[in-house]
């Protein structure tokens, strides 16, 4: 049962990758300028309070968390290098990390309280 605790975390990356590597010349609609940084911290976001809510072993986190930005850099490297019509962005693994950021921030102001 420990393990499945394990699984949303799985299911959430997979549908960054998803997201991440499938190509988006499909989209009709053009989003507003800035909605694809909104979209990064929230996705990141997501991914990082699920990391908080699974671990509660602090040094464990922190491991998680560190694997979260690398992915947050690996994504973004293979998108640029092995996806077409997609390029890597600086400004998109920074709104990453802001989204896991904002969670750790967020985690410890509750610890205080």
């Amino acid at each position: 049962m420990k393990r499945l605790r394990w699984v949303p975390i799985f299911i959430w990356a997979l549908i960054i990758c998803w997201l991440s590597f499938s190509a988006l010349e499909k989209l009709t609609i053009k989003p507003p300028v800035g909605a694809d940084k909104l979209a990064h911290i929230v996705m990141y976001a997501i991914l990082g309070s699920l990391i908080a809510w699974t671990t509660s072993l602090t040094k464990l986190r922190f491991r998680l968390f560190m694997f979260a930005f690398a992915f947050a850099g690996v994504t973004e490297a293979v998108q640029h290098l092995f996806v077409q019509n997609r390029t890597g962005d600086l400004f998109d693994f920074i709104a990453n990390c802001v989204g896991l950021f904002l969670v750790l921030y967020l985690l410890k102001q509750f610890k205080k309280t």
